[in-house]
């Protein structure tokens, strides 16, 4: 999903601020008791008000003796401050005698934040922030002192963007609220996005891939696909599950090479570790959306081991961090979904900017929890955000019927940048059960010499259309959901041998991954004595068969075993330069008991596969076997018991 070679450092020049325009820096630590604004009737989110995007809203803003006027803005938290047109004038009057500012915002009239064209609310963070003018000049907060003439300073006081450029600006003055379009939709009557993407540590999902770049008849265009959830870590303070993509060819998704381009310049040979901020409880995000605040990227293991975990740090790594400290106060960053959606989703969408950078580059990744990253506009940043959600029937091989769809848009310079949409679709109580990927940029391109960007996208841009003529899709084939397994074995007892021998097991639902196990021993008497618990470490259940070690010193007798899916590990080299796994329990339920003994004698003379009984399959082991081990006393016994 992450288009991630065109992420750049943000630079730090310095744009010259209107006089008229309130000098701004998004700072958290900032506030101005002086604004007021009529209170919403939902509750607050970390003490800013959140509106629906409907409402009137009554404002006062309270200025000093030496305040001569007072001019009330607004700006989307996104938007870098220092863009003039990135501010909206909110229009009011300004009484001398009280030094207060009134103004009435109808946020139904008001253009940027309700849709021109589609009258839809946009979800918006929003800073407003007043300009006082003083003796001075125009100043956010109180009004300049005498020694930094003309106004328009940082309001942080780490720089000016006026000409005398004094060595610190004015004390800061801002308030922070909220659009939330969803604010008044709940389980009861809306849609529930976790029913739907069940991003549950554990969850896996497993997908034939077709890529259409390539001819019919090359092995690069069937392939497969593996997401599976991993146990919740933490990075500069935010709590995220990761989405583990893991595949068998660099042409299937993710990062997948396409027969004319490879957009990731690894020749499509990563695996990919998406963080996922899961509708958690945090101390700046809302827990109503779900997003992705950081990304890591890792070389696949070699064959036939590619589904069994991540392999090392590339060489020329693909990472980054979603800034979020001040842009994003309430909407976690790379936002994919709220938690609840009208019953006709088309009625909400999502559009922003946001930064990335790789901290490879930048150094700390936790660099713009606090800072202001906002130096250029975000054209220069090259990175555009948009989603829109609808319904969509579909077809796969493990799924058939109606899919939540959400369109992911991801660009660049809208002019004349990358410009890549994705679609997911989601089953409830399924998860994701198809991907749909097209590279419109470099597709179009290819097809016609001409490039195709954002801006001259039309219709496969923006309308919430099916997509037409993908480059990759990918189809769920099998899942597991936390379910317990089911276990079952044709073999009771193992004989060991100077060699490892095995003791195969069948686990319902073709299950594939590795597994816990807990084994009890049935003792002579009756008695049931525990032995432990653990994780084979190296022993992969493949399409719903477990090759169960028996080594030869194995402890003979009875044994009762049970198993339960092995959660992802993550080990150090897995997380990020600051990422810590966070406290977690594996709760996935136990399978069903299941008893086997390894001993050195056949319960049932002439029982040679360890079924239990004596038939063909036993003599066909014997002749096949004849000299090594088995002998002459062998096969009397055989014969002897044959058919009990």
């Amino acid at each position: 999903m992450k288009y991630i070679y065109f992420f750049i450092l943000i630079g730090i020049n310095l744009f010259f601020l209107s006089q008229s325009l309130p000098a701004y820096a998004q700072i958290d630590n900032l506030s101005c008791q002086g604004i007021s604004l009529s209170a919403s009737s939902f509750p607050n989110h970390n003490g800013m008000s959140v509106y629906k995007g409907n409402e009137i809203i009554n404002i006062i803003v309270t200025g000093s003796a030496s305040t001569n006027n007072i001019e009330l803005y607004w700006i989307p938290a996104y938007k870098p401050v220092t863009i003039s047109a990135n501010w909206n004038k909110i229009n009011g009057s300004y009484n001398t005698q009280t030094h207060i500012f009134t103004a009435v915002w109808n946020l139904n009239n008001d253009q940027n934040i309700q849709g021109p064209t589609t009258g839809k609310t946009w979800p918006q963070e929003i800073i407003l922030a007043a300009n006082n003018f003083g003796s001075s000049g125009f100043c956010s907060g109180n009004a300049c002192s005498s020694q930094y003439p003309k106004g328009a300073y940082w309001a942080n006081g780490g720089g000016t963007v006026c000409a005398s450029a004094p060595a610190s600006g004015c004390s800061g003055c801002q308030k922070k609220i909220v659009i939330d379009p969803t604010v008044d939709l709940n389980a009861s009557n809306a849609i529930d996005l976790k029913e739907y993407m069940l991003l549950n540590p554990g969850n896996y999902w497993e997908y034939e891939g077709t890529n259409y770049t390539y001819s019919v008849d090359d092995p690069s265009r069937l392939s497969k696909t593996r997401i599976e959830i991993e146990p919740p870590t933490i990075m500069c303070n935010h709590k995220a599950v990761g989405m583990r993509f893991l595949k068998d060819k660099a042409s299937g998704y993710w990062g997948e090479k396409f027969s004319y381009f490879d957009p990731g310049r690894w020749g499509g040979s990563l695996a990919f570790r998406n963080s996922m901020f899961y509708f958690d409880n945090d101390a700046k995000w809302s827990n109503r959306f779900t997003g992705s605040p950081w990304f890591t990227t890792f070389n696949l293991l070699d064959a036939p081991n590619q589904f069994k975990g991540l392999g090392a740090i590339p060489t020329n790594p693909a990472f980054g961090y979603t800034t979020s400290g001040s842009q994003h106060f309430y909407y976690s960053p790379y936002l994919y979904a709220p938690r609840y959606l009208p019953a006709d989703p088309t009625a909400w969408k999502f559009k922003r900017e946001d930064v990335i950078y790789t901290p490879a580059i930048a150094g700390d990744s936790c660099k713009y929890e606090n800072e202001d990253p906002y130096k250029n506009d975000y054209i220069t940043r090259g990175h555009g955000w948009e989603t829109k959600y609808g319904w969509e029937n579909v077809q796969t091989p493990a799924y058939s019927g109606k899919a939540l769809r959400i369109i992911f848009l991801e660009y660049g310079d809208p002019v004349s940048g990358f410009l890549l949409r994705e679609d997911y679709f989601f089953a409830e109580n399924i998860g994701l059960v198809m991907i749909r990927v097209k590279d419109i940029f470099q597709k179009s391109k290819h097809d016609t010499s001409e490039a195709i960007s954002r801006n001259n996208c039309g219709s496969q841009c923006d309308d919430n259309l099916p997509m037409v003529d993908p480059m990759l899709a990918i189809k769920l084939k099998n899942y597991y959901l936390g379910t317990p397994l089911t276990i079952s074995s044709s073999v009771i007892w193992v004989k060991p041998q100077s060699a490892t021998t095995y003791w195969p097991v069948n686990f319902s639902d073709q299950y594939t991954g590795f597994i816990d196990y807990t084994v009890d021993q049935e003792l002579p008497d009756g008695t049931i004595k525990h032995l432990g618990s653990g994780y084979w470490t190296n022993v992969w259940v493949q399409d719903g068969l477990l090759q169960a070690p028996v080594p030869s010193d194995v402890l003979r007798g009875k044994f009762i075993y049970k198993f339960r899916r092995h959660l992802p590990d993550l080990p150090s080299g897995v997380l990020r330069e600051g990422e810590t796994v966070d406290i977690y329990t594996n709760n996935l339920p136990w399978s069903n008991t299941l008893s086997v003994s390894f001993t050195d004698v056949s319960p049932v003379s002439g029982d040679l596969d360890g079924d239990g009984d004596v038939d063909i399959f036993d003599y066909n082991i014997l002749v096949a076997n004849f000299g090594n081990p088995y002998t002459i006393f062998d096969y009397n016994e055989l014969v002897g018991n044959f058919g009990k």
